[in-house]
């Protein structure tokens, strides 16, 4: 299998690297989770690891009862005890993973056969939140055995990353037989595997190959998936003998953001210049551009996740209204830097170019950033960029996951909105989340899209086309935007 991931060393860590969608295929298959998805259907969560799940009726208390014949890759049994064990390493870890721990207060064993997390305040998505690879469970044992720990302080005392670089702890399918950053790793079939789909190969090999050799090597090879073909090209080779492909719409999202921080730009800070690139950018233009596969982004909560919102009540082009608004900011000739990381995706120097076109017609002036990925993630999560365009790929299929956009959330913050900007706003999204019927909440993330939609320095634009192509002879490649793909699913016809 080819894809264009760039492996670190903490991509062999679930607790550290669990969520980087390109490597989430890898801990997919060497680790089982609590809970997971089947058929593609991600509205409810169903047992794994877990056989049963109950929630408290203010949806705080969890609690899951274990699979009696669930062994580790080595034929250690799993209890209870290594369920606490990875949940608070994820926690006190405090790499990027340990965001999904936040709100859970406590995670205890009452006995082996039983794990139970409790929340500070209703929590619905936490079902949801338990499928994410970051959220395995993993062998205690080994980890301690070489360094691994749960402790308050893992941040500090925790050294069981490097020798994850060379086994794996799971239940999965998989297992790691060798890593290699920014080359490849080779996973052997886990003899020990509990689980109905028994591994379809002795050996898979994910490769860290660019796009072109990707295509290269798909039209001559067999046995082959390759997950990064430009949708232009990919569309294109639907006819050729021998190949099965899928164009599709990305969950991961495009969006544009101003920073509304006068600190580090009075010009993006202002609501009028905002509202001028709310109302001035070539939203059907970035679609087009996107490729085959793309839909505009109605709003930040994915198509077919719940609370979505239709493309018709997208935010639309106005132009008149958008230079209206750069008129009523008083700012002479507004110039913003617009900042953006390279070699993140084929299309985001595009769809830079165009959004420099279309605000460049009423007037404002944007220098195009190109950063590397180093300097670009710490600016912009530093709150560094007085405009930015980054992608934000789902952690878990919840609309939970998108409180990272409203004031005060992960991605406001980014874009210098902390909730005091618009208390009323956050306090709506704060009800929203603790929401525990699925109708009302996604009636709620409705609402609350519309009302981010007019009052947000943060921008949803597209949702890229995307590609899988494969040989013919190979079944159950099927895209996934949990783990992207499965593996365990895929074999001869």
């Amino acid at each position: 299998m080819d894809s264009k991931f760039s492996f670190t060393s903490k991509d062999a860590d679930p607790a550290r690297g669990g969520v980087d969608f390109t490597a989430v295929p890898l801990f997919h298959a060497m680790y089982d989770t609590l809970l997971t998805f089947t058929n593609n259907d991600y509205t409810k969560p169903v047992a794994s690891l877990a056989s049963s799940v109950t929630a408290s009726a203010d949806d705080t208390t969890f609690t899951f009862k274990l699979r009696p014949d669930v062994t580790f890759s080595n034929g250690d049994p799993m209890t209870s005890g290594d369920v606490v064990f990875s949940f608070l390493r994820v926690q006190n870890i405090k790499d990027t993973p340990s965001y999904l721990m936040a709100g859970v207060t406590s995670v205890t064993a009452p006995d082996a056969s039983t794990v139970v997390l409790t929340t500070a305040s209703p929590d619905p998505a936490l079902p949801f939140v338990l499928t994410n690879p970051a959220m395995a469970v993993t062998d205690a044992k080994q980890l301690q055995a070489h360094g691994g720990t749960d402790s308050q302080d893992a941040s500090t005392t925790d050294t069981a990353t490097g020798w994850l670089g060379t086994a794996s702890v799971g239940t999965g399918p998989y297992v790691l037989k060798s890593y290699s950053a920014s080359a490849q790793v080779v996973l052997t079939a886990n003899p020990h595997y509990w689980g109905p789909n028994k591994p379809n190969y002795k050996t898979v090999v994910y490769s860290a190959v660019d796009p072109a050799t990707q295509a290269l090597n798909i039209q001559r090879g067999t046995d082959e998936v390759a997950l990064d073909i430009p949708t232009t090209q990919a569309s294109g080779m639907t006819s050729q003998h021998g190949l099965s492909v899928q164009l599709f719409s990305s969950p991961i999202s495009f969006f544009l953001f101003m920073n509304s921080n006068p600190a580090i730009s009075s010009t993006a800070a202002n609501p009028d210049i905002q509202n001028a690139v709310r109302y001035g950018l070539d939203y059907t233009g970035l679609v087009s551009l996107a490729g085959p596969g793309s839909v505009r982004a109605a709003g930040i909560v994915p198509p077919g996740f719940l609370g979505a919102l239709p493309e018709s009540d997208a935010i639309a082009t106005d132009l008149a209204k958008a230079k209206q608004y750069v008129k009523d900011s008083g700012i002479q000739n507004p110039t913003i830097q617009l900042n953006y990381q390279t070699g993140t995706s084929a299309n985001v120097q595009t769809l830079a170019t165009r959004i420099q076109s279309s605000l460049a017609q009423l007037g404002i002036t944007v220098t195009l950033t190109p950063q590397s990925a180093i300097v670009g993630l710490q600016d912009y999560r530093g709150g560094k960029d007085a405009m930015g365009l980054f992608n934000w790929a789902p952690d878990y299929p919840d609309p939970n996951d998108y409180l990272a956009f409203i004031p005060g959330g992960t991605v406001g913050l980014r874009a210098g909105w902390p909730a005091s900007a618009n208390p009323g706003l956050a306090a709506q999204a704060a009800t929203t989340a603790s929401t525990t019927v699925d109708s009302d909440r996604g009636a709620k993330y409705v609402a609350l899209q519309h009302e981010l939609n007019v009052a947000s320095p943060i921008y949803p634009l597209v949702f890229p086309g995307e590609s899988i192509v494969s040989t013919s002879n190979l079944s159950g490649v099927q895209f996934s935007s949990v783990w992207y793909l499965d593996f365990s699913q895929i074999k001869n016809k």
